[in-house]
C-alpha cells in the first residue's frame, strides 16, 4: 500500500502543491484532482519518487526511502518529462524502453517477441502520437509493467489527450483488475464523468497560476 501523509513541494517563487493525502492499495485506482497543469507534473514527480517532497511522508509497503519509492513506481506519460517524443515510431519506443530495464542481459525482452504478446505487433509501424488515447496508454502502461519491480503507476492528466474519459478508465481498471494487479494513481484536472472509486484532491496553492488558463 501507498500512503501519503501531508506532501507538499516548494517551487522557486510558490508552492506548486500544498498539503496533500491519501492511501492506495495493490489492485485500486484512485483519482487525485489538481486542477493546474504544472500541480499535477509536480505530484506526478514526487508520487513516483522522482523528487522529494519540502514536506510530508510516501510510504510504500512500510518502507519510506525515495529510493524504495522510485525503483516500485512507474511515471506514465509526464507532459516535458518522460512523454513519448513526436517523432517515435511505436517499434521505437517500445525497442528504447525495453533496453533501459533494470536486470540481467538474459532476461532482457526483445521488440518483436515483445510487440507480439502484448497486441501492439500490427501497430509497429504508427507513430506514437496518433494513436488513439485508450491505445497510447496501453502502450505506455504495458512497457511500464514489463519490469517486474513495478508495482505503482503514477498517470499524469490522461485526459489531456481526447476521448471519452470512460476509454482510459477502462485501461486503468483493467490494469488493476489484471494479475499484476498495480496500484494506480491518475492524476487528473477534474473527475471523469460518473466516477465512484478513490478520489483525493490536492489543494491549489493561491497564485496567479492557480487558474486552468494554459489548459490543454
Amino acid at each position: 500500500m501507498l500512503n501519503v501523509e501531508d506532501i507538499s513541494l516548494e517551487g522557486r517563487h510558490a508552492p506548486l502543491f500544498t498539503e496533500t493525502s491519501f492511501s492506495v492499495d495493490r489492485g485500486e485506482l484512485l483519482m487525485l484532482r489538481a486542477p493546474v497543469r504544472d500541480e499535477r507534473t509536480a505530484l506526478s514527480l514526487v508520487i513516483s519518487g522522482r523528487m522529494k517532497p519540502s514536506s510530508g511522508t510516501l510510504t510504500l509497503d512500510g518502507d519510506s526511502t525515495i529510493q524504495a519509492l522510485r525503483s516500485r513506481a512507474a511515471l506514465i506519460d509526464a507532459p516535458g518529462v518522460n512523454e513519448p517524443e513526436f517523432h517515435l515510431r511505436v517499434r521505437a519506443l517500445v525497442s528504447e524502453t525495453l533496453a533501459l530495464i533494470p536486470g540481467p542481459p538474459w532476461r532482457l525482452a526483445h521488440t518483436a517477441p515483445w510487440l507480439r504478446e502484448h497486441g501492439f505487433y500490427e501497430d509497429r509501424h504508427e507513430w506514437v502520437d496518433i494513436l488513439p488515447p485508450a491505445r497510447r496508454l496501453e502502450l505506455l502502461t504495458a512497457l511500464a509493467l514489463t519490469d517486474p519491480n513495478i508495482e505503482l503507476l503514477v498517470v499524469d492528466s490522461p485526459h489531456r489527450h481526447g476521448g471519452p474519459d470512460q476509454d482510459w478508465v477502462d485501461v486503468l481498471q483493467n490494469l488493476c483488475d489484471s494479475d499484476r494487479k498495480p496500484a494506480i494513481v491518475s492524476i487528473v484536472r477534474a473527475l471523469p464523468e460518473g466516477w465512484t472509486g478513490l478520489t483525493a484532491s490536492a489543494p491549489t496553492p493561491s497564485s496567479p497560476k492557480s487558474s486552468d488558463e494554459e489548459e490543454e
